[in-house]
């Protein structure tokens, strides 16, 4: 029986201490679980405002790698999954399952629940006015935690076993010593010796229940005497070796916590080997040191460990610094209370984990949230940050400031064609080269996009922001050579200042915003000064895209057709689809009005497609009218041209109305053309192979060669309206579109006049040898229920 109660005490003693190493894990794993979802949410502020998918994931990807992190999870203030940390996005815009999330929305408050493998923590991401924007969601590990846990407690039971084969020899010597008695009882009842033999079973049973300093009180000499000071040796010798010194050395040592041992004046007595380890000191080296010299006191009130801890009784997951032995800083978590002096010890015990991996992955989640991945410069976030310092520190010294806002040049057209990859080493190169011209007090950020932004503190003359300029505008003379491809790209800059322009970091950024735009429009490569008359243009522009967006939901777009006729016969031969947009009921606009905008914003390439839908749907019906028209032609813009899948776009529209690809003309400016020959050449092949006609439109406004226009496989050329007005009376005008029409001539090309408005025209193209005319003389642009009535009287 003594050896069951023996046992029971020491698994009762290893399931105390397992239990209070589980507690004090997940205190940490908890405490550390909130930091990183803080940090995090902090971090995805930005990203998820501007809905930047590929910055989100960037950041969750990192948090997936730290260890314990079993996922993580970003939604939006209704509970919709954004992101899931995975490149396919299979659960993007599903309600979230876990309870737990709309809780954290509800309260705007980080949550934890804790289950028996893992620890799952919500927190809302907010703007700084409460705008609640999300939320994140993480999954923490709870299987190394457990792991340790097992572990230590393995190790106990191991001691534990240990002592007790070592006491077991003792303990049979004790139950033969009983045996003994028991035998010698019975030869001495005789005697009348009950009594002492009673104390002795007494004494046994006390022994047997933990009461090791039990005493029998038989004064003996003989043989019951033996006996009863045996047990006693007994009992006393259980005392001093169940929890000894060795005992408690080796559970310690099997720690990975630091564990730190001190005495009411807060010098060290115990270190365990995790504590040698991580800072370098021996038991002997340590032993007797102050504390404060190992972990220097940081918390506020007080002036020491010990004095703090006399007051609060304990601290709990503090992050400070420990001196290690070579002088190195090392950051750890600390808790630590004071010693229970009921139990016989004074003093405080220390425990500690080592912070440092953590501490690294915390600075690679802060350059995430804070430096851009390609270029190396400081994003958004950062850019505004320092842009509100700028203008602190420029009210208190009464100076101005400046911002530079700028934006590249056919950049998109270099990303579309080229690949991202390409397009990523076009913006390091720029941004070194930014770098390379800048003064140390200025502040260079990747804004998002191919958007970048300057900073310019302490400005004294408005001269010297022009000379700034015009040095960043030369920086964009030279080509950029990335992959082995000479690369051109130049760059329109808007400027505002402090305290002229705006008072504020956010209208500061929109007017050198509304600057950039009004230099793009001018010319490219060039910069423009914020001036307050922008501003009207700026919010026009917003009301025209705001429109836009709604008009093709709305169904508000409409296209007009304008025939082009034989100019001998008089025949209807094709027509050319216009855009139109109803702004409102008695309000149509023609695309020179809105067309920047589409350009600008992308809406070009939705609308673009529209227009080709729309106009081969129409071709179609016309033929199953039995209307006589060969093809339709529909303009290309810039951008649409070099958006990705344009001829896979185009074969699909066809196939769906079963229309041949040579029904369908295709009109793109020289200048679009011009903007990527390699693209170009490649994309207009394609085109021509699916049997798809090609115009150049606007000929003769742009640059195009002879060797260019031979090599694109185009079928008409299209002489632009400016050269067509006044060429009856101006001898200059007539005598390039004589060339025009000539140089098609012998290039075998077709010839298309566009605004003819007179009889002069008409006859001076017919002599110059013009087949095809199209013009207010012949037709505005017609509804398409008008068409049938022009054919049935060409």
């Amino acid at each position: 029986m003594l050896l069951y109660q023996f046992d029971d005490a020491i698994g009762d003693y290893q399931e105390a201490n397992a239990s209070t190493l589980k507690r004090a894990q997940i205190k940490q794993l908890q405490h550390q679980g909130l930091t990183l979802t803080g940090i995090l949410a902090q971090s995805l502020i930005n990203p998820l405002y501007e809905l930047d998918m590929e910055g989100i994931g960037q950041l969750l990807q990192t948090a997936n790698s730290q260890p314990d992190v079993i996922r993580t999870l970003v939604f939006d203030e209704k509970g919709r999954i954004v992101h899931d940390g995975e490149e396919t996005l299979p659960r993007f815009g599903q309600l979230m399952s876990e309870p737990l999330a709309f809780q954290a929305l509800q309260s705007q408050a980080p949550l934890t629940h804790l289950e028996a493998d893992r620890l799952s923590i919500a927190a809302p991401i907010s703007l700084e006015k409460n705008q609640l924007l999300g939320g994140i969601y993480i999954d923490l590990s709870l299987s190394q935690m457990l792991k340790v846990v097992r572990d230590s407690k393995s190790r106990l039971e191991l001691i534990s076993r240990t002592h007790i084969d070592r006491n077991l020899n003792s303990i049979w010597m004790l139950l033969l010593l009983l045996g003994a008695a028991s035998i010698l009882a019975g030869l001495l009842i005789a005697y009348r010796l009950s009594r002492p033999i009673g104390r002795l079973e007494k004494l046994a049973q006390r022994i047997g229940s933990r009461d090791y300093s039990a005493v029998s009180h038989i004064d003996r000499n003989d043989e019951i005497g033996s006996l009863a000071r045996t047990l006693e040796k007994m009992g006393q010798h259980l005392q001093s070796t169940t929890i000894s010194k060795e005992y408690m050395d080796e559970i310690l040592h099997s720690m990975r916590d630091l564990l730190l041992v001190t005495d009411l004046a807060g010098r060290i007595t115990r270190i365990n080997r995790a504590f040698s380890q991580l800072s370098g000191y021996t038991s002997q080296q340590a032993i007797g040191q102050s504390i404060g010299q190992i972990i220097p006191y940081s918390l506020d009130k007080h002036s020491s460990w010990t004095e703090y801890l006399e007051e609060s009784h304990e601290v709990s997951a503090h992050e400070c610094t420990l001196q290690a032995s070579d002088g190195k800083q090392v950051p750890i978590l600390l808790s630590a209370s004071m010693l229970d002096p009921n139990t016989g010890h004074q003093g405080m015990v220390l425990v500690a984990q080592d912070l440092t991996e953590y501490r690294v992955a915390q600075q690679q989640i802060h350059h995430l949230a804070y430096y851009d991945l390609v270029t190396g410069l400081p994003n958004r976030a950062l850019f505004i940050d320092r842009l509100r310092q700028a203008i602190r520190s420029a009210r208190r010294e009464q100076n101005r400031m400046a911002l530079f806002f700028l934006d590249l040049d056919r950049f998109k057209n270099i990303n579309d064609t080229l690949g991202h990859e390409i397009g990523d080493q076009m913006l390091e190169a720029v941004a070194a080269r930014l770098q390379s011209h800048k003064r140390e007090e200025d502040t260079i950020a990747r804004f998002g996009g191919d958007e970048f932004t300057l900073i310019i503190p302490r400005i004294e003359q408005t001269d010297d922001l022009i000379t700034q300029a015009e040095r960043i505008t030369s920086l964009f003379q030279q080509p950029f050579n990335i992959g082995g491809l000479e690369l051109f790209s130049g760059t329109s800059i808007g400027i505002s200042l402090y305290p002229d322009d705006a008072s504020d970091a956010e209208t500061l950024i929109r007017n050198a915003d509304t600057a950039m735009y009004r230099s793009k429009e001018r010319r490219s490569n060039g910069f423009e000064f914020y001036t307050d008359d922008m501003n009207t243009l700026a919010t026009e522009f917003m009301n025209i895209e705001h429109g836009l967006r709604r008009a093709l939901e709305n169904q508000a777009f409409e296209l007009r057709y304008q025939p082009q006729v034989d100019i001998k016969t008089g025949r209807l031969k094709s027509v050319e689809a216009l855009l139109r947009w109803r702004r409102s009921e008695h309000e149509i606009l023609k695309p020179d009005l809105f067309l920047h905008v589409l350009e600008e914003t992308g809406l070009v390439i939705p609308v673009g497609e529209w227009v080709l839908r729309q106009a081969c749907r129409q071709l179609k019906a016309w033929q199953q009218l039995g209307v006589r028209i060969e093809r339709v032609a529909v303009n290309i813009s810039p951008r649409q041209f070099v958006s990705p899948n344009l001829a896979e776009t185009i074969a699909a529209i066809l196939k769906e109305y079963q229309l041949p690809a040579s029904s369908l003309e295709l009109e793109i400016t020289e200048s679009g053309l011009m903007e990527d020959m390699e693209h170009t050449i490649e994309l207009l092949g394609q085109l021509a192979d699916m049997g798809v006609k090609l115009a150049i439109d606007d000929f003769g406004t742009g640059y195009s060669s002879l060797e260019h226009l031979r090599n694109f496989p185009v079928q008409t050329l299209k002489v632009d309206r400016s050269f067509i007005h006044g060429m009856e009376t101006e001898q200059n005008r007539a005598a390039i579109v004589q060339a025009i029409i000539s140089l098609a001539n012998i290039l075998d090309l077709k010839v298309v006049a566009e605004g003819v408005e007179t009889k002069q025209q008409q006859a001076l193209l017919e002599e110059f040898g013009c087949r095809i005319v199209q013009g207010y003389l012949y037709s505005l642009p017609l509804m398409a229920e008008e068409i049938p009535g022009v054919t049935q009287h060409d």
